[in-house]
């Protein structure tokens, strides 16, 4: 490497081979796709996915990167994706999952993910996920990258065993006519409709 040179990375696993090459730093700060290089570099990436759903079928292609790291599609259908990851190396690791938006709803929707069925918390600052640390489940934090078709969803995992990884999708509209929506909206209405009255009896 150098000045002007270029960073290349190959990986390979069984039959699979991932190339990725970026020309070097030089004097400037990281984008989010450098710094995602950089974790594979530096063994911070445990695995990527790519995964598509179609006529409720799932087609994926999982990359590990450690001989010591597993991952598992559990399920997968439309606006929803279960994962199970698992690591001898107790470290916290990221897991990188591409998908399109026939896959997964990004536009008007709200992107729910848990780790053993705990929602973890979203940034939208990538470069705080990955260089993400720490091995409390308060550390787990996840960002969306867009790229024109495809969404990469970057999640840190802070410490390994046996991991549940949930990503689901939940439109604007689920949410309003989800039991607690109805319910939030009929106490609005309620409010409103009190507030209306006092307005009445003031007039009267």
């Amino acid at each position: 490497t150098g000045s002007g040179g270029t960073f290349v990375n190959v990986t390979t696993n069984g039959n699979h081979i991932m190339f990725r090459a970026m020309p070097a730093l030089a004097n400037r700060s990281l984008t989010a796709e450098e710094a995602l290089f950089y974790a594979l570099v530096q063994n911070r990436l445990g695995c990527e996915i790519s995964l598509l759903v179609r006529n409720g079928n799932a087609i994926y292609d999982i990359m590990e990167y450690h001989h010591q790291f597993r991952v598992k599609v559990m399920s997968a259908i439309k606006n929803r994706i279960a994962l199970e990851v698992s690591s001898e190396n107790h470290e916290g690791k990221l897991v990188l999952v591409n998908v399109d938006k026939n896959t997964l709803q990004m536009k008007n929707a709200n992107l729910v993910v848990k780790i053993d069925g705990k929602i973890i918390k979203e940034t939208t600052k990538p470069l705080e996920v990955l260089f993400a640390f720490g091995s409390g489940e308060s550390d787990a934090v996840y960002t969306v990258l867009h790229n024109d078709e495809i969404s990469q969803i970057l999640i840190y995992v802070p410490s390994f065993s046996n991991h549940a990884i949930e990503i689901e999708s939940v439109s604007f509209l689920a949410n309003i006519f989800s039991p607690f929506g109805i319910a939030a909206v009929l106490s609005a209405f309620a409010i409103v409709c009190a507030s209306a009255v006092v307005l009445v009896k003031k007039k009267l």
